[in-house]
């Protein structure tokens, strides 16, 4: 289990408490990690057994499992059953013929251009005040016609990881924002919404800082109300509904820091985005 006198930051302006870490802090996670690995059933092991011999060095290494850590608050006990969980996942979602390769967009990555592209999901080129990378969901560009469910999800896993490439971010969380105002309602995937969700809650090693849900449509209660279901308790706490007008809600988000020089125009502010050039740039990069 964690040690329960970590010492911790005072909470910030998303209400969160972060540990003040240590080489000691961060060796002594490890070892508790890879303790509380070992008592988990066989089963909810088996993946990460798999990929402890297939994997190369960087997809098990300490720098890999200390992401665990540090998005379950350094409790080794749930960081265990987070590890365990995203492989299992990740050999769910990708298969055995890529559930193992590098998390590139020409590897593990190489069948899932359209989803990639589409911009339903994004990560920002800027962070919040405090360097908590933003991850930017617009479900209006969901075409259901061109996508399996399980593709959209890699594509996903992909932005939660590049999102995570950030060392403060790993720390201190990511910041989700839902920007739902021009999406129809036949637009939104129960199946996707329970994939993404459960990788949240059960696999993926990010803490959520905030899901935030700005200018929601008409149905949003309809859609809420399923999405809910899926998310945990944890992520639950986590949601931030903002109505009303581009002002009133850049209001909101200015008081979280969140100004229009980290904020997409969408929101009425000064990045515009294109996930096809972020695609295109992370590809020339071999990312």
């Amino acid at each position: 289990m964690s040690n329960p006198n970590i010492e911790m930051t005072e909470p910030d302006a998303f209400g969160q408490k972060h540990p003040i870490e240590s080489e000691e802090l961060i060796a002594t996670g490890l070892k508790e990690l890879e303790l509380e690995v070992s008592k988990l059933p066989d089963d909810d092991r088996a993946a990460w057994e798999e990929a402890k011999v297939k994997c190369a060095s960087e997809l098990i290494d300490d720098k890999f499992l200390l992401q665990f850590l540090r998005a379950e608050v350094f409790n080794a006990d749930l960081a265990a059953k987070r590890l365990c969980g995203y492989w299992t996942k990740r050999l769910s979602a990708f298969g055995p013929d890529k559930a193992f390769l590098p998390m590139t967009l020409d590897q593990a990555l190489k069948d899932d251009d359209f989803p990639l592209r589409m911009g339903f999901a994004t990560l920002v080129p800027a962070t919040d005040p405090v360097g908590r990378s933003i991850l930017f969901f617009d479900p209006s560009k969901n075409d259901r016609t061109k996508y399996s469910i399980e593709s959209l999800t890699r594509a996903v896993w992909y932005y939660m990881h590049a999102a995570l490439e950030s060392e403060t971010a790993q720390q201190k969380g990511v910041v989700f924002m839902i920007y739902p105002q021009k999406a129809k309602l036949s637009q939104f995937d129960r199946g996707l919404a329970n994939s993404v969700m459960s990788s949240l809650k059960l696999c993926m090693p990010v803490r959520v800082s905030a899901l935030m849900i700005c200018h929601p449509p008409f149905f949003f209660s309809i859609v809420f109300s399923v999405v809910k279901v899926f998310m945990g308790e944890r992520v639950r706490k986590r949601v931030r509904v903002m109505s009303g007008s581009q002002i009133s809600v850049m209001e909101e988000l200015q008081v979280l820091g969140l100004t229009a020089d980290r904020l997409p125009t969408e929101l009425g502010g000064a990045i515009e985005l294109n996930a096809t050039k972020y695609v295109d740039e992370r590809k020339a990069a071999g990312k």
